[in-house]
């Protein structure tokens, strides 16, 4: 499928990437043949385990303001239309959403989806596992939910269909890491759909609270190939919503055997 991302708006030189995931680049430019960067020290785990747990009660209700959920599953939507059709389409989906969050994601993904599913999820914040498993409840989805990292995952390998994140992996100091774990429980053939704060004027002020990195469709799209999926490619919609504006949308799979 061919690519349908676009390049990001241009604000100036994209910070390179750390190499050992000790600091996340912020900014970074040219003077003649003199490069400056600005990098900032990214959360650690228990720090970013304890913002979680202190914005998981009003989480959800500010994500409703912003109509993310139905902006969730209008992406979910397209991207499913715009896959190829699955052969054993009786065979129920095994999903995991990384990062659950407040399950916006998993709940939109309920909305669409058009056939059974047994739904995993993980989160490092235990209140945002209660706040997810309220509201799934609530809706008639009844998930496992795990307490976990996403460098270090309590599954078995080639588990999933579907992995889904959402904002998860821009906060990790290495990325790279949480991927290799995500694409080791995915399922050969399985598809994982990652929704990551893309680079933009809007994207600035939550890198700036939340010291995340800044992605362009083309580090998003690098990241997943890196981690040995395939056919990847980043989706842009027309209807520019505040989801689409603030985040680029990769998808890629999972070969269906290693070579030798």
């Amino acid at each position: 499928m061919p690519a349908l991302a676009h390049a990001a708006p241009n604000h100036g030189p994209a910070p390179a990437p750390s190499v050992d995931g000790s600091a996340i680049p912020f900014l970074s430019a040219w003077i003649g043949s003199w490069q400056f960067s600005i990098n900032r020290k990214p959360m650690a785990g228990d720090e970013l385990k304890s913002a979680y747990d202190i914005h998981a009660t009003g989480w959800a209700k500010k994500l409703k303001r912003l109509s993310i959920q139905d902006a969730y599953g209008g992406m979910l939507a397209h991207i499913f239309a715009n896959a190829p059709q699955e052969s054993d389409s009786a065979h129920p989906l095994r999903v995991l959403d990384a990062g659950v969050g407040a399950a916006d994601l998993s709940l939109a993904f309920a909305n669409v989806a058009d056939r059974k599913f047994s739904l995993d999820a993980f989160d490092i914040s235990p209140r945002m596992l209660d706040e997810s498993a309220r509201r799934l409840k609530a809706q008639g989805v009844m998930p496992n939910l795990h307490l976990a990292a996403a460098t270090k995952l309590p599954f078995e390998d080639n588990q999933f269909d579907i992995i889904m994140t959402a904002h998860m992996l821009e906060h990790l100091p290495t990325p790279a890491l949480a991927l290799r774990e995500l694409i080791r429980v995915l399922k050969p053939g399985g598809r994982l759909i990652a929704f990551i704060t893309r680079r933009s004027m809007l994207g600035f002020g939550i890198q700036l609270k939340w010291r995340v990195h800044a992605v362009t469709p083309a580090i998003a799209n690098n990241w997943l190939s890196a981690g040995g999926l395939r056919d990847v490619y980043c989706v842009e919609r027309e209807e520019r919503s505040l989801l689409d504006r603030l985040s680029v949308v990769c998808v890629g799979r999972k070969p269906d055997a290693v070579a030798a």
